[in-house]
């Protein structure tokens, strides 16, 4: 979990970053205006270096410069349709749809729809760099999740070099991924994907899961996951130009330091998040103030109502283990509801905040961190908190609703606390287990960053991997061919004798 960044500190990466400006060759003229008056006034985008970097001041600063560096020479702040391949952009290779159960967008990767060696890879990027900028500058920075759909694909659909330049895009973006979800990978394919695992940041190898079709719904609900996915969206891709902005929409956007979202409408292919299928009512004022007295009435149903139970998730790659609880809302008002745990840096709560209408319910999963430890007789607990939903809360802001907890005192009399114990009854042996690998304590030091020889190492294997794979397809289809060759030749050979033997029978009829 990252720290949050106080404005004093801030402040400071501004400061060595203009006086940086002043001693470095590079003039601090020569970055782009947009990217220098982002610097200057936006103090959330500021937030993400130093949340990226675990409020290291020096790290967070040569990252930032580093980045500013590359997008004046990417040419980040100017791509747009009329200088990348739109032939690129229309097959759908990459694009933005819908929203995960976060609340964050889904740029969506079509694997099966890419050849290796077919495309330019530089034009290629600009492509992934276009859709990347524009769904930041729409949703005002807020982060996404990549969601590489691998239904279909095969090793020809597979390309290393794509990846690499995907994940060095994004490590480019000091916003970080909600997640990168993998759906429907080829068994074929699992030996190519933990070596890209190797290839990535650790806090980016924590968000990444692998998807199926019994799993999906825990990460995109019904309405935001496509057909092809079992979801009731029956989006075609379809290219629809950027609706432009004007001075004071770009202006507002660029101050904005609150990271409020702004949601497309349905030409722009995106749809707002749901709460369990609807966004709560908003109520008169009168209502509201009412339904906020202290009451005694019991505003959620838990189930279970003491104990989450974490297991094994079925199908998981990596073993991880997972509860869920579900919340109903028992009001006869709108509630917003919050989830602690005792142990934060360990847990992973999704979603640990929402809003529910009367009667409605969702379902909020518990998983464990990878690299932490559970035991039968854990004291991990978790805290339900709840409350009528104020009037001028927006739900779909999540900014808005984790500062109104924030503010709101845990006593106060206008909110409900539910206690829940979590335990892991699969780990009733004496050794301990982390998320989805055997834990010893002295594992070592082994999760430090790999060098660049590892790298050189990691390509060589790859490539290993890429040329023994081909072999193997080469090898069925030759395999095939003699097979076909064989069959011909024996159903000749048999045809003959057939012949021969009527022939001999006519002649000794003769």
């Amino acid at each position: 979990m990252s720290m949050k960044p106080t404005l004093e500190q801030v402040e400071t990466l501004r400061e060595l970053f203009l006086k940086k400006c002043e001693k470095e060759t590079i003039p601090c003229g020569s970055f782009h205006p947009i990217d220098l008056e982002r610097v200057k006034t936006n103090n959330f985008y500021l937030e993400k270096y130093l949340e990226h970097n675990d409020l290291d001041m020096k790290l967070s600063l040569q990252l930032l410069w580093d980045i500013l560096v590359w997008r004046k020479n990417f040419g980040a702040n100017e791509v747009n349709e009329s200088n990348i391949r739109m032939d690129y952009l229309n097959q759908g290779i990459v694009f933005p749809r819908n929203r995960d159960r976060d609340g964050k967008i889904l740029l969506i990767f079509k694997a099966k729809l890419h050849v290796k060696g077919s495309k330019d890879m530089k034009e290629l990027m600009r492509v992934v760099v276009y859709w990347i900028e524009r769904v930041l500058a729409e949703n005002d920075l807020d982060r996404m999740t990549a969601f590489f759909d691998m239904q279909g694909t095969s090793v020809s659909n597979v390309d290393m070099d794509l990846i690499k330049n995907i994940i060095e895009i994004f490590k480019l973006y000091p916003l970080p991924l909600n997640y990168i979800l993998i759906y429907e990978l080829p068994w074929l394919l699992n030996a190519a994907f933990k070596i890209i695992k190797t290839l990535m940041p650790p806090k980016a190898v924590e968000v990444m899961k692998f998807l199926n079709p019994k799993n999906v719904s825990e990460f995109v609900d019904d309405e935001n996951r496509l057909a092809c996915w079992g979801g009731k969206d029956n989006y075609t891709f379809s290219f629809e130009p950027a609706r432009p902005k004007s001075s004071n929409q770009r202006k507002s956007n660029l101050n904005n330091n609150n990271n409020n979202e702004e949601f497309f409408d349905q030409s722009t292919s995106m749809k707002k998040v749901h709460f369990a299928n609807s966004s709560p009512t908003r109520l008169p004022m009168s209502d509201a103030e009412e339904h906020l007295t202290p009451t005694n009435e019991e505003m959620l149903r838990i189930t279970p109502s003491d104990v989450i139970v974490l297991n094994k998730i079925e199908d998981s790659i990596e073993g991880e283990l997972k509860g869920s609880v579900n919340i109903t809302c028992t009001s006869k008002y709108p509630i917003t509801y919050k989830i602690k745990t005792t142990a934060p840096l360990k847990f992973r709560v999704r979603p640990s905040s929402g809003a529910l209408n009367p009667g409605c319910m969702t379902t909020v999963y518990v998983i464990l961190q990878p690299g932490n430890k559970v035991s039968s007789s854990s004291k991990d607990k978790f805290l339900v908190m709840c409350t009528p939903l104020p009037e001028d809360i927006d739900v779909n802001n999540s900014d808005m609703l984790a500062g109104f907890w924030k503010a709101l005192p845990s006593n106060s009399p206008n909110v409900q606390q539910h206690r829940l114990q979590c335990i892991c009854p699969q780990n009733n042996q004496g050794n301990n287990m982390h998320n989805g690998h055997a834990y010893s304590d002295d594992m070592g030091d082994g999760g430090k960053n790999i060098n660049n020889t590892h790298l050189l190492q990691l390509s060589e294997s790859i490539k290993r991997i890429e040329h023994r794979t081909n072999l193997s397809f080469n090898l069925h289809w030759l395999s095939l061919l003699v097979f076909i060759i064989v069959s011909i030749a024996l159903t000749y050979i048999i045809k003959q004798e057939i012949q021969g033997q009527k022939s001999d029978s006519c002649s000794k009829r003769f």
